[in-house]
């Protein structure tokens, strides 16, 4: 108690002396032999992807900043040429508000980071282009790409094959982007053969496949989707499927994950689906706490020909299936609500199943 009050009366004489000084001098008060600064006034907020933020990390990321303006305001009217004109530490390019037509945008370094100004910035494919091109092509790491539209202009196409984002680098970031019109038969919004993807609070829409991961170790995704096949995963190692919003996808899936493992897939909500809400060919790995309504021909959530899986706490109504398990072994399934589907729980040609507490009427 002694420690307290004197603690007290050191922070209240340091206040009363601070309170005599010129405003914009720091001051600072001493508590646990420590000194802390105290600010008189307080700092102005800062956009988080300002690389002058007190809040990077020191010596981690470049201060070089471009920005992109479509009506001449800003360094460029050109997003490649701004990407170019970065230093080879890398740096932050802005784009500011407006509609601006692209065609394989490259990055020459690591760590650049392409910021829009929200769904005001428009980033749009130009027309005609020939099969397999992407809006935007990565080869680099540590590629941030966050808060603008990303349009494939799908009725100025007649190619079959043009993608949003194709990377092969490593630690990208997509955050809170929209990506919609790439509805070439065989076109992807975002296809990943790179390693450490993160997708979060992204919008995908009128396009036939949302986004495809094809790379051989983490990633996260969490993000809504409206298109034909939002998530196929066909070998990654601990990938994470978390809070995804998937509704009317008419495509084998809404998750579909085959050859993977150690994978999450978590609190995910899945309706209307044409065929299956989730397929999990993946050892060693838990589906728990989804959410799976009236998807279309087969089944809630299927499991087949894997093994050390957990399938608990689900939720599935209105399907032909509710959980459909086939070919697996060592696999928990407990603590599901399994109700109103033609069958709630089929179980075949498994061995060492363990179930429990599942509740099917």
């Amino acid at each position: 108690m002694k420690f307290i009050i004197k603690f007290m009366k050191d922070l209240r004489h340091d206040i009363e002396k601070r309170e005599t000084r010129p405003k914009k001098r720091v001051g600072s008060f001493s508590g646990f032999n420590r000194k802390f600064p105290l600010n008189i006034e307080p700092e102005k907020p800062h956009h988080p992807y300002d690389p002058n933020s007190p809040y990077l990390p020191k010596g981690q990321y470049s201060v070089a900043t471009k920005i992109v303006a479509a009506d001449g305001s800003g360094d460029f009217e050109d997003i490649q040429e701004a990407i170019n004109d970065l230093p080879s530490t890398g740096g932050v390019v802005y784009i500011k508000e407006g509609t601006y037509s692209v065609k394989k945008i490259t990055f020459p370094y690591d760590h650049i980071s392409l910021i829009g100004s929200g769904p005001s910035t428009k980033l749009l494919l130009e027309p005609n282009v020939s099969n397999d091109v992407q809006a935007i092509y990565i080869s680099k790491n540590y590629i941030t790409i966050s808060d603008l539209i990303l349009d494939g202009n799908a009725s100025n196409q007649s190619a079959t094959n043009f993608d949003g984002i194709d990377n092969g680098g490593s630690f990208l970031t997509i955050f809170s982007c929209i990506f919609q019109n790439f509805s070439g038969p065989d076109s992807q919004a975002i296809t990943s053969s790179g390693t450490s993807t993160y997708i979060e609070s992204c919008h995908f829409s009128s396009s036939s496949c949302g986004v495809m991961l094809l790379g051989p170790s983490p990633s996260v995704v969490s993000s809504i989707f409206s298109c034909s096949s939002p998530i196929f995963d066909s070998s990654a190692s601990s990938g994470y499927y978390v809070n995804n919003e998937i509704e009317s996808a008419s495509g084998d899936a809404g998750i579909f994950l085959e050859g993977s493992s150690n994978t999450l897939v978590l609190g995910n909500l899945i309706k209307n689906c044409s065929t299956y809400g989730i397929v999990v060919g993946a050892s060693n790995s838990i589906i728990a706490n989804n959410f799976c309504l009236n998807n279309g021909s087969y089944a809630g959530i299927i499991s087949e020909d894997s093994e050390r899986n957990v399938i608990s706490g689900n939720i599935c109504i209105g399907q032909r299936y509710g959980i459909y398990v086939e070919g697996c072994d060592r696999t928990l399934i407990t603590s599901n609500l399994l109700l109103d589907n033609s069958t709630n729980l089929y179980l075949a040609f498994n061995s060492n199943i363990e179930l429990g507490h599942n509740i099917t009427s």
